[in-house]
């Protein structure tokens, strides 16, 4: 197995770029999710007690389509859209 000075010699690199408002969508579906199937063996994190958020259930996955598309779109347009560079 190679040391790390002979990998980053190598020329290999990788590098992972998640925005925040794409990670804060996730973490409030996964609430949804969890309030929605409360029987569940393996819920999603995070594990809070959602049932004084007043999430709207009729509302919620059509209103969340549209957020997320926008913020797809505005992450896609901008590679510095919501990211926080140590530049």
């Amino acid at each position: 197995m190679e040391n790390v000075q002979e990998a980053k010699q190598s020329g290999f690199e990788m590098g992972v770029n998640a925005p925040y408002s794409l990670n804060y969508l996730i973490y409030v579906q996964n609430i949804f999710l969890n309030s929605r199937n409360q029987d569940s063996k393996n819920p999603l994190f995070p594990y809070v007690d959602s049932s004084n958020w007043g999430i709207l259930e009729e509302e919620y996955e059509k209103t969340y389509k549209e957020v997320w598309k926008e913020a797809l779109n505005k992450n896609y347009d901008s590679e510095t859209y919501d990211h926080h560079w140590n530049i």
